[in-house]
């Protein structure tokens, strides 16, 4: 279980990092 839910975060902070990273694309 522990496993799993280092998965689910690790993906989740990966999503979010490429979400920053387009917006700040945008933003310039």
């Amino acid at each position: 279980m522990e496993k799993k839910h280092i998965y689910l975060f690790c993906s989740a902070g990966m999503s979010t990092s490429l979400l920053v990273s387009k917006m700040r694309a945008q933003a310039e």
